[in-house]
This record gives structure tokens, C-alpha cells and sequence, in this order.
């Protein structure tokens, strides 16, 4: 069931009385990198503990970069993120590696269901990081938000999970390509109206923190979770039926609480 919800999503019908234009995602970026164990690592010489990178060691200091260190479910609780570390350019291909690659916007690499609460973030400076892929687009900061809002709304996360590779449990996996190929909701395909009223959704709930992810959906579903779903699509057409959303939001969290809950029976 979830997979035909999905495929209509991938036509736009994200309701049946609203419809939104798609595009692959890569149609909308200049940058999308770099892997979470490549070049990042080696081109600062982060401080390594155990196999993990030892954030609290990356103190601010003269000259340093601002780096989102780390994915722990702190940095997913909410769509908006700050830095939580700097790293110091010490060479000049690490100078090169933050002017290709630093972005706003930071999708992750892998996604472990039970403990995410948000799949994109957004800062509002330039950032590296050393566990998501820094993604560079095309457009301004207000379609960057708008993208992110997107991506954070149900039917977001349904074209994620139809994307994903299933790795471990509930760990699921997507490599560049996978995200470059994701269907998103094109913004420069909305008027300049349009994607005010989606920043200002964005900026509404982008500081709020949000459940775990399998605990937004079901028969009583969380209500920032139904408000910001709402909120998304009163933007594309002001003028909805939402009691009509409502009950179509309804049977969408039903289904997708099902899938959800067997991703996670394992853990």
C-alpha cells in the first residue's frame, strides 16, 4: 500500500484537492558530498576516539570553520541545527573542500527510523559535516527552506523510504546517487507567494522538536506532526477543504505506522 501512496506522490497528488510540481533532486543542487568516512576526516585531521570523531575536541577558535560533528539523535530532534564544532582549514585542500561542499542545507547518509525525528536539516550559516551530506543548491535561502520543509513533510518522508536501502533493522541507507535521484517538490517551479508562505511554514516549526518518527503516526497522530502537514499544504493552496485533508491525512498515518512499526519490530 505504501508503495502505490508513494507512486501517486511521485505524480504530485499529494491530496486529492492539491497537487504539487516534482523534480529529481539533483536538478536543484551544485554540490551534494562528502561521504561520511571520505574526505572530510582526512582533510582536517579530525580527533578520532574509538571509531567516532571526537567532537567535544573541535573547540572554537581563530580561523576555525563552523562543522555539524556527529549525528547524535539530539541533532535530529529538530529541523533547524547550529554548529556543535569547528574545524580548522590547515591545508590548502581543505580550504577547497569547504568552498565546493560547505551548505545550509545537510541530508543524512544513513537514517536509523526508531531514533530520527527529522530527516533534512537546515542552519542558517555554510556548514561541514562530518556525517551528512552538505547540499549546495541552486536556489535562495527561501526555497532552501522551503526544500527542507518538504522533505520534513509526510509525503517527504514517503519518497525517502520508497528510496532507501534497508541495511540493518530499522538503519536504512542512501548513497548520493540515491538522493540525487529522489523526487522532491520543485521549487522553482512555485511563484514567489508560494514559496514565502512555505518559508514561513519552515520557520514556524523549525525550531520545535518533534517525536521520534514512528511515534508521529497511527490512529492518533502527534499534533505538531498533522499541524505541520496542514501548514504545508494551506501554503500551495490557501483555499483547501481541511477537514477534507484531514480524513486524508488520517488513513495516510494508519498506512504508514504499519510500515513503520515492521522496519522497527527488529530492534
Amino acid at each position: 500500500m505504501i508503495t502505490n501512496i508513494a507512486t501517486r506522490i511521485e505524480r504530485g497528488e499529494i491530496v486529492s484537492v492539491v497537487s504539487v510540481p516534482l523534480t529529481e533532486l539533483n536538478s536543484l543542487v551544485t554540490s551534494i558530498g562528502v561521504n561520511r568516512r571520505g574526505d572530510i576526516i582526512s582533510a582536517f585531521k579530525l580527533p578520532v576516539k574509538g571509531t567516532r570523531v571526537d567532537c567535544s575536541k573541535l573547540l572554537k577558535s581563530p580561523n576555525s570553520f563552523p562543522m555539524l560533528c556527529g549525528s547524535s539523535e539530539v541533532t535530529r530532534k529538530k529541523m533547524i541545527v547550529k554548529p556543535n564544532a569547528w574545524v580548522v582549514p590547515e591545508t590548502e585542500d581543505a580550504k577547497k573542500i569547504i568552498e565546493k561542499y560547505a551548505a545550509n542545507v545537510l541530508l543524512p547518509n544513513r537514517i536509523r527510523w526508531s531514533t530520527t525525528h527529522v530527516v533534512a536539516l537546515f542552519c542558517d550559516q555554510s556548514v561541514v559535516s562530518n556525517t551528512y551530506f552538505m547540499t549546495r543548491l541552486k536556489v535562495d535561502e527561501e526555497r532552501s527552506k522551503a526544500l527542507t520543509l518538504w522533505l520534513n513533510t509526510t509525503w517527504g518522508i514517503l519518497l525517502v523510504l520508497k528510496q532507501m536501502e534497508v541495511t540493518e533493522g530499522a538503519w536504512t541507507s542512501l548513497n548520493i546517487a540515491q538522493w540525487k535521484s529522489l523526487k522532491v517538490l520543485d521549487v522553482t517551479k512555485l511563484d514567489n507567494d508560494c514559496v514565502k508562505r512555505l518559508s514561513k511554514v519552515f520557520e514556524e516549526f523549525c525550531d520545535k522538536e518533534f517525536k521520534r518518527i514512528p511515534e508521529q503516526f497511527g490512529d492518533e497522530p502527534d499534533a505538531l506532526r498533522l499541524s505541520l502537514d496542514l501548514e504545508f499544504v494551506k501554503a500551495i493552496n490557501p483555499s483547501i477543504d481541511e477537514n477534507k485533508v484531514r480524513l486524508e491525512l488520517a488513513s495516510l498515518y494508519k498506512a504508514l505506522k504499519n510500515e513503520l512499526s515492521l522496519m522497527t519490530s527488529n530492534l
